[in-house]
């Protein structure tokens, strides 16, 4: 599980494609969350890409590669809201 706080009112989390995060591009996420509590179960093995989607923040250097290793795992992307 991934867990992102910020401040939902000024940024969001996106989780994108391999592409989307080489050139942080926002425009077409795989999941969306501005909630400012955003939790991600990561339910398959492989990696998860995640950006964050103001301006500018992604080229700064906020984004993250997760890589799961384990066959075992259950769950999804959600937005505690």
């Amino acid at each position: 599980m991934a867990v992102w706080k910020y401040d939902g009112g000024k940024d969001s989390v996106l989780q994108v494609n391999r592409e989307g995060y080489a050139n942080c591009s926002t425009s077409n996420p795989i999941e969306e969350c501005s909630d400012g509590n955003t939790t991600v179960k990561l339910d398959r093995p492989g990696p998860f890409y995640f950006i964050s989607e103001a301006k500018g923040h992604c080229e700064k250097g906020q984004k993250a590669i997760v890589v799961v290793t384990s066959q075992q795992i259950h769950g999804n992307f959600s937005c505690r809201v």
